[in-house]
């Protein structure tokens, strides 16, 4: 996930949320260093097909 939105510019950090069992529930958090960044990946990857699963890309608010 991480060298996907790296397409977009430079990526601080992913955090992939992960259930009692450890396996992913389904969504997790991308820090982009510069806003724009943010943007550019809204626009590029939303509603994008990634190994097998629809990405749904909004801003998140800290």
């Amino acid at each position: 996930l991480k060298d996907l939105f790296r397409e977009c510019g430079e990526v601080i950090r992913v955090d992939i949320a992960e259930g009692w069992d450890g396996r992913s529930r389904g969504f997790a958090t991308v820090l982009f260093e510069e806003i724009d960044n943010a943007a550019n990946a809204i626009e590029k990857f939303n509603e994008y097909e990634f190994q097998g699963r629809k990405l749904l890309v909004r801003e998140d608010q800290f």
